[in-house]
C-alpha cells in the first residue's frame, strides 16, 4: 500500500508492472489447475460445468422449496405442493384458450391477403 500510494514516478511504474505480472501469474496458475482438474476427470463436461460455475462464482447449492403458499395459506406438506403445481401445469392451457378469441386468430393480410396466424398470435399476446 506505501508503494501505490507513493509519489515516486519510478516506484509506481515498478508497482504496476509487479502486479501485471502477479496478475499474470495468478491466471496462468489457474489455467493449469483447470487443466489438470479436467484432465483427471471422469465426467470432462461435468468438471468443465462445476469449474466454470465456480469461477463465475455460481453457487449451485439447491435447498428445495420448503413452503408454498396456496390459496391463501401456507403449506410444508410436497405431497400438497406437488399436486398444487401438477395441477397449475394441466389446467394453464384452459385459462390460456380461455382468453382467445378463436375469430380473431386469423387476420388477413393486406400484401397477399392470406390467413397469417404466426402475425394474429404475436399481435394476440
Amino acid at each position: 500500500m506505501k508503494l501505490r500510494n507513493n509519489n515516486n514516478p519510478a516506484l509506481r511504474k515498478y508497482f504496476k508492472d509487479y502486479c501485471q505480472i502477479l496478475s499474470k501469474v495468478i491466471k496462468d496458475a489457474k489455467r493449469m489447475e483447470y487443466d489438470r482438474q479436467i484432465l483427471n476427470s471422469n465426467n470432462v463436461m461435468k468438471t468443465s460445468w462445476k469449474l466454470l460455475n465456480k469461477e463465475l462464482g455460481k453457487n449451485r447449492k439447491n435447498h428445495g422449496l420448503h413452503s408454498l403458499n396456496i390459496n391463501g395459506r401456507s403449506t410444508t406438506n410436497h405431497q400438497i405442493i406437488a399436486n398444487a403445481f401438477n395441477k397449475h401445469f394441466t389446467t394453464i392451457h384452459t385459462m390460456i384458450s380461455q382468453n382467445i378469441n378463436a375469430s380473431n386468430c386469423f387476420t388477413k393480410t393486406s400484401a397477399n391477403n392470406q390467413n397469417n396466424l404466426f402475425y394474429s398470435l404475436n399481435h394476440i399476446f
